[in-house]
C-alpha cells in the first residue's frame, strides 16, 4: 500500500493507529492475522471505555459495553470452547480496567 505525503511509514507495524489506518485503506479482504489483531484492538478499546466509564462515574454503563461485545459474537457462543475463552478473556479484561481505573480514582 502506498501513502501520500502524509505518510505513516514512521509508525511501527504493531501500532494500533497503523492497524486502524490499514483497515480503513484496505484494498483486499483482511488476512486471518487481521482477525486476531481486530480482537486485540477490541480488547484494548473495551478496557479504555470501561476505565473511562468508571472514572466519569458512569460505571453502570459498563453493562452496555459488554452487551454490545456479546451481541457481536453471538453466533460463536454456540462453541463451548470459544464461549469459555471469551468469558474468561472478557472478565479478565474488565477486571484489569476496573482495577486500573479505581487506582487512578483513588490517587486523584
Amino acid at each position: 500500500m502506498a501513502y501520500d505525503d502524509n505518510s505513516l511509514e514512521g509508525i511501527p507495524a504493531y501500532s494500533d493507529l497503523f492497524f486502524i489506518v490499514e483497515l480503513v485503506h484496505a484494498e483486499k479482504p483482511m488476512e486471518p492475522e487481521a482477525d486476531f489483531r481486530s480482537g486485540e484492538l477490541i480488547g484494548k478499546l473495551e478496557r479504555v471505555i470501561v476505565a473511562a466509564l468508571v472514572l466519569s462515574g458512569a460505571a453502570t454503563a459498563i453493562g452496555f459495553v459488554l452487551t454490545a461485545k456479546s451481541v457481536a459474537r453471538f453466533k460463536q457462543m454456540e462453541d463451548r470452547n470459544f464461549a469459555e475463552r471469551y468469558l474468561v478473556g472478557t472478565l479478565l479484561s474488565v477486571a484489569v480496567a476496573l482495577a486500573a481505573a479505581l487506582l487512578v480514582k483513588h490517587f486523584l
